[in-house]
C-alpha cells in the first residue's frame, strides 16, 4: 500500500525516530520493495576495514539495519539522528557519543509513495547541514 504524499521529509523522520528507538517499526512501511540502500562505508568485520555496502532489496536492508541496531544498543554507544537541511533539501545529521560528535549524514529519494534510495555517507558533510535541534523519535 503507497503513503500517498509522502515526503523527503517523513521519510527521514521515519529513520530518525528508528535509529532513536532501536526498531524498524516506523521505517519498515515506508520502504519499496526495490529499495536501494548505500552507504559510503560500513566496517566489514572479516576484513577489519572500511568498505563501501550496498542492498537492493527492502528486506536486505531491514536484515541489514537490524543487525547494527542490535550492535548498536549492545555496545552502549547513543546516536543521535538529528533533522537537518542541506541546499538540496532535508537531511539527517547522524552523530555517535554525543549531540555535536557528528560522523554522517542520510538522504532519502521518495517515489510513488515510497522511500526508493537510501543513503547514508560522509559527502555531503554532515558539518555543512544546517542543524535544527530537533531528534525525532
Amino acid at each position: 500500500m503507497t503513503q500517498p504524499g509522502l515526503t523527503q521529509e517523513q521519510a527521514l523522520r521515519a529513520y530518525a525516530t528508528m535509529m532513536h528507538t532501536g526498531s524498524v517499526d516506523h521505517l519498515a512501511p515506508l520502504l519499496h520493495e526495490r529499495v536501494h540502500y548505500e552507504s559510503q562505508w560500513s566496517f566489514h568485520e572479516e576484513a577489519a576495514v572500511w568498505v563501501p555496502y550496498e542492498r537492493e532489496t527492502k528486506e536486505d536492508y531491514l536484515d541489514h539495519i537490524r543487525t547494527r541496531l542490535a550492535l548498536i544498543d549492545a555496545s552502549g554507544q547513543r546516536v543521535f539522528a538529528e533533522m537537518g537541511r542541506l541546499p538540496t533539501g532535508p537531511c539527517v545529521i547522524l552523530a555517535e557519543g554525543d549531540k555535536d560528535s557528528l560522523v554522517g549524514t542520510v538522504l532519502v529519494k521518495v517515489q510513488d509513495g515510497f522511500i526508493r534510495h537510501l543513503e547514508l555517507c560522509t559527502v555531503p558533510d554532515p558539518y555543512e547541514a544546517e542543524r535544527t535541534g530537533e531528534y525525532p523519535g
